[in-house]
C-alpha cells in the first residue's frame, strides 16, 4: 500500500536535516542526467554507441576480436539486449576468481574483452556528460540542499556522474580504499570532510599505476613491446597500487581492465585488496546515517548478497527513500527489513512521495 505526502515531506524536520545521509546510485542515476540533457544515448546499450579505438580509426569492436566473434555467433542480427548477451557465459562461472574459470577458451576471450569494451565505452560516455551543464537538474538541486548531511556514496556505476555531481555541489570526496589523494571542492563546503565514495564493482577512471608495465615477450628475443589491442595475452586481478586517471587520459587503452560485468557476482571480493577495503569502508562509514536514499538502483539479484551486506550495519535509518519509477520487490523487502519508514519516488526528488505502508 502507497500513501501520496507533500514534498518535502513532513519527516524532514530541522532534526532530520541535522542527521547523516548516506547515498547509493545505479544506472537510473545516469538515465536521469541523459534525459534532462536531453542526449538520446541509452545507457545500457554500450555494444551500440559508436566506438573508435582510441588514438585510432578504426572500430572498438574490431581491436576486440574475442568480443566481436561471439557477438557474430550469439546475436547475428543484433535482436538481443547488449548485458544479456553475456548471461550464458557468465551463468557458467563457478567460484569466484580474479580470472575467470570454466569458460572455453571463445568465451573467456569475449568476457575479457568486454571488460576492456565497457571501460572504454564508460569513459566515451563520460566525456559526452562533461560537455552538460547539470544546472536545474534535479538531483543537483536536491543534493545542494542536503550536502551537509552527505557522508558516503555507494555507486555501482562505471561511469563519473555521482562524481560529477558531488563537485558541482563544491563537495570533496576521496575513493574508498584505492590510497588516492581526495578530490577537493569548490567553495565553502569543500572545506569539510570529504564524501567517501564506493566504487565496488570498478569504475571507468581506475587503473594501475603508470610504473606497471606489461610486455609481450618476443620468441626471438627482441624486446617486448607493451600490451595494447588486439591483445596477445588477457591480464586481470591486478592486486597492486592504483590510479585514479584524470579527464584527459579517460578514453584510452587500458592494460587491465578489472571491472564486475552486469549479471555477474563480484569475483574480486577476496582477491583485490581494494575492491574488498572500497566495500568495508563504506560500510563503516554509512552505519551512522539516518536517512538512506536509493537512486535508480535495482539490485540485480547476483548483487543482493553485496548490497546487503553494504547497508548491514545500518541500524539508525529513520527512513530509506528509493527514486525510480518502478521498485524491484526484492529490494523493497530487503531494505523494510533495515527500516520501517520507506519512501518511494518514482519521478525523482520533487515529483510524488509514495509512503510504503
Amino acid at each position: 500500500m502507497k500513501t501520496e505526502l507533500k514534498k518535502p515531506i513532513a519527516g524532514a524536520t530541522a532534526r532530520v536535516m541535522s542527521d547523516k545521509l548516506a547515498i547509493v546510485v545505479g544506472n537510473g542515476l545516469t538515465r536521469s542526467l541523459l534525459g534532462h540533457a536531453g542526449i538520446p544515448i541509452d545507457s545500457s546499450s554500450p555494444l551500440r554507441w559508436p566506438l573508435t579505438t582510441p588514438g585510432r580509426a578504426n572500430a572498438l569492436l574490431d581491436d576486440l576480436p574475442g568480443l566481436k566473434k561471439y557477438l557474430e555467433r550469439v546475436d547475428p542480427e543484433r535482436r538481443i539486449p547488449d548485458f544479456d548477451i553475456i548471461t550464458p557465459f557468465i551463468s557458467k562461472l563457478s567460484a569466484r576468481a580474479p580470472l575467470p574459470t570454466n569458460l572455453p577458451d571463445d568465451e573467456l576471450d569475449a568476457f575479457l574483452d568486454m571488460c576492456h569494451y565497457l571501460t572504454v565505452a564508460y569513459s566515451w560516455l563520460q566525456l559526452q556528460l562533461d560537455h552538460v551543464p547539470l544546472e536545474g537538474w534535479d538531483w543537483l538541486l536536491w543534493l545542494r540542499r542536503h550536502r551537509s548531511r552527505l557522508t558516503s556514496l555507494m555507486s555501482w556505476n562505471y561511469d563519473l556522474v555521482a562524481e560529477r555531481l558531488l563537485e558541482s555541489c563544491g563537495l570533496p570526496y576521496v575513493y574508498a580504499g584505492l590510497n588516492v589523494a581526495p578530490v577537493r571542492g569548490r567553495g565553502q563546503a569543500g572545506r569539510r570532510a570529504p564524501v567517501l565514495v564506493s566504487k565496488p564493482h570498478g569504475s571507468c577512471n581506475f587503473a594501475p599505476i603508470d610504473e606497471l608495465r606489461i610486455e609481450t615477450a618476443d620468441a626471438d628475443g627482441a624486446p617486448g613491446e607493451d600490451v595494447t589491442y588486439p591483445r596477445l595475452i588477457h591480464v586481470a586481478g591486478y592486486d597492486g597500487p592504483m590510479q585514479v586517471l584524470p579527464t584527459q587520459r579517460l578514453y584510452s587503452i587500458r592494460q587491465i581492465a578489472d571491472i564486475v560485468l552486469p549479471g555477474e557476482s563480484n569475483r574480486f571480493n577476496g582477491y583485490i585488496g581494494w575492491v574488498g577495503r572500497t566495500s568495508s569502508a563504506f560500510k563503516r562509514d554509512a552505519s551512522l546515517a539516518r536517512e538512506l536514499v536509493i537512486v535508480g538502483f535495482r539490485m540485480a539479484s547476483c548483487d543482493q548478497p553485496e548490497f546487503e551486506r553494504a547497508i548491514s550495519w545500518m541500524k539508525r535509518l529513520d527512513r530509506i527513500i528509493i527514486a525510480a519509477p518502478h521498485i524491484n520487490p526484492a529490494l523493497l523487502e530487503l531494505v523494510r527489513d533495515r527500516c520501517h519508514t520507506v519512501i518511494h519516488w518514482p519521478d525523482g526528488p520533487f515529483g510524488p512521495a509514495l509512503r510504503i505502508t
